[in-house]
């Protein structure tokens, strides 16, 4: 026996089954953003951090220079109490840092002079150096010496206990103070020269390196510079 079909119900039956249609709620806060972006309200807010040269600068005022954003790429420091000095354009600033680098580079042969000085201070300090080790070296024996000499003369009934007691605090204190002398001494390092090479180095490059470096880079000269010439100073 032949079954027969529906036609009707043969074409519903072929029709692939639909997923079920996805969930058409939308939170608020993707259709905030969704309308923010449209309609060009979108504006990333700039991080504190990016300001190149916050910290450096300080207003006439005596308080510090902040970064601001006035239009978009428009970055400027003002005074943070307000206190009606004039902002100064991040580009501005930038300039002003760069003849301040300026000022401080020198010649190679003024370079040259100097770690010439360096290096005969460094010479004529080493020498003193030693000499000063050699004698405190001989007062440490010379004094070890006399507290065994003591010692064996205590023993030997040579001196009184209270003799004894009374010089031996001596030599020790004495002692203690001649053996850290010597330990500071030995510890003592001579970079004078080296360190005078690499801070006029950076006094010759410095300004040429800053105007090719971004502000962010720039900034980050300046605290070198200003960390490697204070600290030597």
């Amino acid at each position: 026996m032949v079954q027969r079909i529906d036609p009707v119900q043969a074409s519903k039956t072929a029709q692939p089954s639909r997923a079920p249609a996805p969930d058409s709620k939308v939170t608020k806060e993707v259709f905030d953003q969704t309308n923010a972006t449209r309609s060009g309200r979108s504006k990333p807010r700039r991080n504190k951090n990016l300001f190149a040269f916050a910290g450096f600068v300080s207003c006439s005022c005596g308080r510090r220079l902040v970064g601001q954003i006035a239009k978009p790429r428009y970055a400027y420091y003002a005074c943070s109490a307000r206190c009606g000095v004039s902002a100064i354009r991040e580009a501005d600033l930038s300039a002003k840092f760069a003849e301040h680098l300026k000022a401080i580079q020198i010649t190679q042969a003024t370079a040259d002079f100097i770690l010439a000085g360096i290096k005969e201070f460094e010479s004529k300090h080493r020498v003193e150096h030693n000499v000063r080790l050699r004698r405190l070296q001989a007062r440490q024996l010379e004094i070890q010496a006399t507290v065994d000499k003591a010692y064996d003369d205590k023993l030997a009934g040579r001196i009184t206990d209270d003799y004894w007691g009374l010089r031996s605090n001596e030599w020790q204190t004495e002692l203690a103070t001649v053996s850290a002398s010597i330990r500071q001494l030995e510890n003592a390092t001579f970079d004078s020269f080296a360190t005078g090479r690499t801070v006029l180095e950076l006094s010759q490059r410095a300004a040429d390196l800053y105007v090719k470096q971004t502000w962010t880079e720039q900034a980050r000269l300046i605290g070198l510079t200003t960390h490697t010439l204070c600290g030597t100073a």
